[in-house]
């Protein structure tokens, strides 16, 4: 997988995956989504029951590599 830029500051983002979608980070200006992916995650975190889901899913954002 390509890592993409960041539409503002055009630097490169780091990918990860969060409940199957890749979604793009960058560190100064946040996350990015595709078409769709959005609604995606609404539909898991749905599943889970809204809170768990979000707070699993923000838990997995946070970038460990640094």
């Amino acid at each position: 997988m390509e890592n993409k830029t960041c539409p503002v500051c055009h630097k490169v983002m780091y990918p990860k995956e969060v409940k199957g979608i890749h979604i793009d980070i960058c560190d100064q200006h946040g996350v990015f989504l595709d078409k769709g992916e959005l609604q995606h995650l609404a539909d898991e975190f749905k599943k889970e029951g809204f809170g768990q889901g979000f707070s699993s899913s923000l838990r997995t954002l946070w970038r460990t590599d640094v």
